[in-house]
């Protein structure tokens, strides 16, 4: 079978997600499961007293090590390219037009990422430590990959990423999402 997933966080983000509103219960006791990443970020960072300058460093980290791993070639059989439609305004005029272009590469990754050119990007919300220089970008992904009994992939001569054992299910409050992994990933 193939098994697969799709991340399409421009679909949830700020005011797009207000049409999930449905459940007039969970808007009166559980407003915060409708919140933005940005909100439970937030979130997170106060509870878990966790400061921008923190952030920032850990940020700047991940993004030179990303960088590095792009550039030895690590990432190349992990991404198929693919060709799309984008929206791409005009500075000068302001106007949208529509390009085709061929997505290749992680376009997330800044290698000339700084600390000190992080640390002066303000946060996103007033009074938060969250900035477009600590958090991941705004992008849509998915992901595919082939599960196959071990006995058909030896008949095959592939050799098998990783053997899959079971499951497990957890979970938070959704104020605070964002610290979720830490539940789910052990």
């Amino acid at each position: 079978m193939v098994a697969g997933g799709v991340e399409s966080i421009s679909c949830v983000q700020n005011e797009v997600n207000r049409h999930m509103r449905a459940d007039a219960w969970l808007v009166d006791h559980k407003p915060e499961i409708y919140w933005t990443m940005l909100q439970t970020a937030e979130q997170v960072a106060k509870r878990y007293h966790i400061s921008k300058q923190a952030q920032d460093e850990y940020g700047v980290r991940s993004q030179l090590r990303a960088a590095a791993a792009a550039a030895a070639g690590r990432f190349d059989a992990e991404i198929a390219p693919m060709t799309t439609v984008i929206g791409v305004v005009d500075k000068a005029s302001g106007r949208l037009a529509r390009q085709e272009v061929t997505i290749a590469a992680d376009e997330g990754i800044r290698s000339d990422t700084t600390l000190d050119g992080v640390a002066k990007i303000r946060a996103a919300l007033p009074g938060g430590v969250v900035t477009a220089g600590n958090a991941s970008q705004v992008s849509d992904g998915a992901s595919a990959c082939v599960v196959m009994n071990a006995k058909l992939a030896e008949q095959r001569g592939l050799n098998p990423f990783g053997i899959f054992r079971g499951f497990a299910v957890a979970g938070c409050e959704p104020d605070e999402m964002g610290i979720g992994p830490v539940f789910a990933v052990p």
